[in-house]
């Protein structure tokens, strides 16, 4: 939805990244959140770029962080605002076994973690229908229904 022009990038900390990059929040409240980039972008020193080579796949790479995060956030420095440094994520040992076994490991908890999502928000329209029944109890009530 928006751009930066050559000048702007030549005149900025940011930098363009590679589509299939994963990308770590670095500051803030949202310190830690993560997602794969999916064009190229630029981005600026908020972010940690993350850009997968030929041994390793990035979604194992997002799955092991993503188990990770709750561990980097604890370490995170910061009075107000949270932060994660580059030296910490840089630091991070990732085991990796063979790149078949990761796109196997990847595939499996993509599926368990959408099976995950769905449940969620099976249970939170079910609390959406709980919470509207005293109103309904009411309603019913004050209109001769009961």
């Amino acid at each position: 939805e928006e751009a930066i022009t050559d000048l702007g990038l030549h005149n900025s900390s940011a930098k363009i990244i590679p589509a299939g990059s994963l990308l770590m929040a670095m500051y803030g409240a949202t310190v830690g959140r993560l997602s794969i980039c999916e064009i190229e972008a630029a981005t600026n020193q908020a972010i940690c770029t993350i850009t997968p080579n030929n041994i390793s796949e990035k979604e194992y790479i997002l799955y092991f962080l993503l188990n990770i995060r709750n561990d980097l956030i604890k370490t995170s420095f910061g009075g107000a605002q949270p932060n994660i440094s580059q030296t910490v994520i840089k630091n991070i040992s990732l085991p990796l076994p063979s790149f078949h076994e990761q796109r196997m490991i990847a595939a499996l908890l993509k599926e368990q973690m959408k099976a995950v999502d769905e449940a969620r928000k099976a249970a939170e329209t079910g609390l959406e229908d709980i919470n509207k029944l005293p109103a309904s109890l009411l309603h019913k009530a004050f209109n001769g229904e009961l």
